[in-house]
């Protein structure tokens, strides 16, 4: 999949959805394992979608790029657009339990009725059934061995080593619930009570499971990992066998569910986990859930898969479900966010990432979730509408009821009245915008402040240091900076402006508006142009406004986001 480069964001206000959308600057071959589960792109195919309505048992991209999918009712090969079932199988009778490939590229099928199919990409290459040497047509379990070697369990618990076609049995009169080889050309065998058998290609050896395993547990599913670390999926949690510890997880450390039902290996080196209630990622002793709740397909996870790519893939009792890396990352309660009502976005000199919060206080993005300040941490209020940094490294915090500020970990109160907007000048001068006009601090120290009879909801700063300040009702009012004390030019025209940006590219001020559309101003608000959506604007309620380095507006609207190429904007003024 490619995706293309979008242009760079130089500057956002969000207003009710956290969003950061980072560039990705190569391909990716791994899902970046610093993101949260939630935070990946989720893609699902049920019927709707052309996928037969069936339980997806197992999954393997094979060789030829394809996703094979056994499934309940037999195989379907999947090439991201079509399911296209498998040619020479009855697909309507033929439930499949798994699906791998051997080290030459071909795919073996494990079905419970028909016995086991050998393909070489869709042409049939060998049927192994009772008719011709297999003990029985009911196949459970696979595995793949070193030189080509299968191991397949059947189900009256007889195991069979299948080489250069030829089928050898190993007597077993167990029941066989997971079968997995090792590097080594071990096999383990995993049967309905909490201990593992071994077969060296000689002898059976008992391995006792520890015992902080349930006695009741029965093994699902296993993994032996390139390191010689053992994963045994039981009916009562997950079992990490290494060459110095043993440690068992269950739904009380983070596991979706206490059943697993698989387990395959993840590219930055832990695992994933599929139980009867969604999957999870385990790495470094840390899990991760992902379930129904989160929009999962269905919660039984019967089939786990990473492509070439390193999306996962997920088949459940209904569904397929792919996850992959997406160019914007969100931020929700599922990541930490005291709530999805959210205010203000604000990076500081150090690079830590701040969020207001419409009722929930201020919020602070860490490695894993936010901290979250409130009314009970000092804030004069949990409705925070506006952030603003200074050369300190500090943090002004504006609510609805007061300006407050962040200092070594300590809140001081400096204004009790709304806040609603933030700007510091090139001077260093903090103005803040009021319910009812602004206040110009230096210093913590209040040095004007003006009655406006509405709120300044944004600020601007031109070239010439005169500061716009947007109005909810009474327009623009242009201060010069050189002369505070003078009265400002109201610029009535531009109603219910709601956005203003400073074009670094021409020293103009661009206005947003709710209802009125987009205004440029330049020479001090003396030339004034003015665009709608009756021009071919895409929206006239415009809430934030930016500039990338390609020559385009980008703009946040009631629809979403747009931009607009400047110089087209400039050949329909002329």
């Amino acid at each position: 999949m490619v995706i293309p480069n979008l242009p760079r964001l130089k500057d956002f206000r969000a207003t009710s959805l956290l969003v950061l959308s980072l560039t990705l600057l190569a391909p990716s071959f791994a899902l970046d394992s610093t993101r949260n589960l939630t935070q990946y792109l989720h893609r699902i195919w049920q019927s709707p979608q052309g996928l037969p309505p069936a339980e997806i048992r197992s999954i393997l991209q094979a060789s030829d790029g394809y996703i094979w999918l056994g499934t309940s009712a037999g195989v379907q090969r999947f090439d991201g657009i079509r399911f296209t079932p498998l040619p020479g199988m009855t697909n309507d009778t033929n439930p499949v339990e798994q699906i791998i490939e051997d080290s030459s590229g071909n795919v073996w099928i494990a079905t419970t009725q028909s016995g086991l199919f050998e393909y070489s990409g869709i042409q049939l290459k060998n049927h192994f059934s009772r008719s011709n040497g297999l003990p029985s047509d009911s196949v459970l379990h696979l595995a793949a061995g070193p030189q080509g070697r299968i191991w397949a369990a059947l189900a009256d618990g007889e195991i069979v080593q299948i080489a250069n076609g030829r089928i050898s049995s190993i007597p077993n009169n167990t029941p066989v619930t997971a079968l997995s080889v090792d590097s080594r050309g071990i096999v383990w065998i995993g049967g309905d009570q909490a201990s593992l058998r071994t077969w060296d290609g000689a002898r059976f050896e008992n391995f006792p499971l520890p015992k902080s395993t349930p006695a009741d547990a029965t093994v699902q599913s296993l993994f032996s990992s390139a390191d010689s670390t053992l994963w045994v999926g039981t009916s009562r949690g997950l079992l990490h066998i290494a060459s110095t510890s043993t440690r068992f997880f269950t739904k009380a450390n983070g596991l979706a569910g206490n059943s697993i039902l698989a387990i395959i290996p993840n590219s930055d080196g832990g695992v994933w986990i599929g139980t009867n209630e969604g999957f999870s990622r385990a790495k470094n002793g840390e899990i991760e859930s992902f379930g129904a709740k989160q929009g999962l397909s269905q919660s039984t996870v019967y089939a786990l898969a990473e492509d070439r790519e390193g999306h996962l893939w997920v088949g459940t009792k209904r569904g397929l479900n792919q996850f992959l890396d997406r160019r914007t990352i969100p931020f929700t309660t599922a990541e930490g966010l005291p709530t999805n009502d959210v205010g203000p976005v604000f990076e500081d000199a150090a690079g830590s990432l701040w969020v207001g919060t419409l009722g929930q206080g201020l919020a602070r993005k860490i490695h894993n979730g936010f901290t979250v300040m409130g009314k009970s941490q000092g804030l004069s209020n949990n409705f925070v509408e506006a952030l603003g940094g200074s050369p300190d490294g500090s943090l002004w915090i504006g609510t609805s009821t007061g300006l407050d500020h962040l200092r070594d970990g300590k809140v001081e109160s400096i204004l009790r009245q709304s806040i609603r907007s933030l700007y510091r000048d090139r001077s260093g001068l903090l103005w803040a915008g009021t319910a009812n006009g602004i206040a110009v601090l230096s210093d913590d120290h209040v040095i004007l402040s003006r009655t406006l009879d509405s709120a300044v909801v944004s600020f601007a700063e031109d070239r010439a240091g005169h500061i716009y300040a947007a109005t909810d009702r009474n327009g623009i009012q242009i201060f010069d900076l050189k002369n505070l004390a003078a009265p400002p030019r109201n610029i009535t025209i531009i109603r219910e402006a709601a956005a203003l940006f400073a074009d670094p590219s021409d020293g103009s001020i661009w206005a947003g508006t709710i209802g009125n559309g987009l205004y440029r101003l330049t020479a001090a608000g003396a030339k004034i142009e003015h665009f709608s959506a009756n021009d071919g604007l895409f929206d006239d309620d415009i809430y934030g406004i930016a500039a990338d380095d390609r020559g385009s507006l980008w703009m946040a609207c009631s629809k979403g986001i747009f931009s607009v190429n400047r110089a087209d904007l400039e050949k329909f003024s002329a």
